[in-house]
């Protein structure tokens, strides 16, 4: 008999009778597991590959947020947005044809520039809430 089957009708007593919710609901699952127990030689192999794609999926979103995290923290050590060092860029290029070498007025030493981004204090505490304002009015900034 299939789940449908078993679905709609119920030998009781040797009477037919219809299914209520919860009943149906029951036999429904059953004849599911049923079916999957025959199954289960393939079963265990998909759990592997599926283990073995979150692994895959895992390791690759690792490598990526990692490679943001070096870019992010090589910008903030040399005093840059991602905008600024793309003209930085530009620029010492058209310096470097003529012989000039380029520095990034704002670049004031990692261990500043650090300061400047995070707020002056103990390392663990630049990733806290802080209610101190940043130094310089908005419109002019700390150049070497």
């Amino acid at each position: 008999m299939t789940s449908d089957g078993i679905a709609r009708l119920l030998l009781d007593g040797g009477q037919v009778r219809p299914l209520d919710e919860s009943e149906a609901v029951t036999a429904a699952l059953l004849a599911s597991s049923a079916g999957s127990a025959r199954r289960s030689h393939s079963s265990v192999w998909d759990a592997e590959a599926r283990l073995t794609l979150c692994f895959i999926i895992c390791i690759a979103v690792g490598f990526a947020v990692s490679a943001l995290f070096a870019w992010h923290v090589y910008l903030v050590s040399s005093n840059q947005t991602s905008i600024e060092y793309l003209g930085n860029r530009v620029s010492a290029s058209r310096m470097q044809h003529r012989g000039l070498v380029f520095r990034n007025p704002y670049d004031l030493g990692w261990k500043r520039n650090w300061e400047a981004v995070f707020g002056s204090g103990p390392w663990y505490t630049w990733l806290l809430p802080k209610y101190a304002l940043p130094p310089g009015d908005g419109r002019t900034f700390i150049a070497y």
